[in-house]
């Protein structure tokens, strides 16, 4: 894990992955990446009328993208300068445990889960692996995605066919892992990161996003 030194250092390299993919800084929600998380679910708000909505968690995923694949998505944004290299000596972070001491009989696949920084590097990889594979896959599909959570939503008058055993066909052909969880209009809500949950209308079949208490 990072000294208490180094956590500003990621942040800021959150931010400057974060503006170098998106075209510029977060405008709405502050400046932490976490903080995205109320934006995307306004759009997923905006999906309309949907006949079913997946809910597709790829968090055990973190932990198997290869190195490679998330460097070269970096240094395609940055270059193989200092900033690329900054970045890539994350992975070789030490593992600290609870007592203080080093830890060298342990070992972390795919992205160091190293704070902000850790997340960026994500959907960053997540951009190049399975956002645009997606789309391809599935013309016409409306799909949002933030870091780990992907919402996905279809309708009768959709010309290619998303459901679960389109969705774990695509996630291992990619080389990724994730869990899909589905609901249509009235069924019980679908609990969500941060401890969001999202549900379809029953009578106008349209997505709603909200905190349990305001659902109840």
């Amino acid at each position: 894990m990072p000294d208490k030194e180094d956590v500003l250092v990621f942040m800021g390299l959150s931010l400057m992955l974060y503006r170098l993919y998106n075209g510029g800084l977060p405008k709405d929600g502050g400046y932490r990446i976490n903080d995205q998380r109320n934006v995307v679910y306004k759009r997923v708000q905006e999906m309309g009328k949907v006949n079913r909505l997946y809910r597709l968690d790829l968090k055990r995923s973190l932990c198997i993208i290869p190195k490679c694949l998330v460097l070269d998505s970096v240094k395609s944004l940055t270059g193989d300068g200092d900033v690329y290299n900054l970045i890539s000596s994350i992975f070789d972070l030490p593992i600290i445990d609870e007592d203080g001491n080093r830890r060298d009989d342990i070992r972390f696949g795919g992205i160091p889960p190293a704070g902000e920084i850790a997340g960026s590097l994500f959907n960053i990889a997540l951009i190049e692996i399975f956002d645009r594979e997606f789309a391809k896959r599935f013309p016409g599909v409306a799909f949002y995605r933030f870091n780990n959570e992907v919402f996905i939503s279809t309708r009768e008058n959709d010309k290619v066919i998303f459901d679960y055993n389109a969705g774990y066909t695509l996630l291992e052909e990619l080389c990724l892992a994730g869990q899909l969880t589905s609901i249509g209009p009235g069924d019980e809500p679908i609990l969500c990161d941060e401890g969001w949950m999202v549900f379809l209308y029953p009578n106008c079949s349209t997505v709603c996003v909200c905190y349990p208490d305001e659902y109840y």
